[in-house]
């Protein structure tokens, strides 16, 4: 009986410990995908600025070329 009780509380024990590791790596993965989205939004922003400058390139030459 005594050998059952402690197998229970060592597993109690080990449970508790990894369920507070389970939490530790949900932190860090929700953390990664808060991460990932500001980079999405970043490569995003560094397109629509490619595009404004490819336009304004673009404009330019036409325009010299016309004059």
């Amino acid at each position: 009986m005594e050998d059952k009780q402690r197998i229970a509380s060592i597993s109690e024990g080990l449970y508790e410990e990894l369920k507070a590791r389970i939490k530790e790596l949900e932190n860090i993965v929700e953390g990664q995908h808060g991460h990932i989205a500001m980079i999405q939004n970043d490569l995003h922003n560094e397109q629509l600025r490619n595009g404004n400058l490819e336009r304004l390139v673009t404009t330019r030459n036409s325009k010299t070329i016309e004059d």
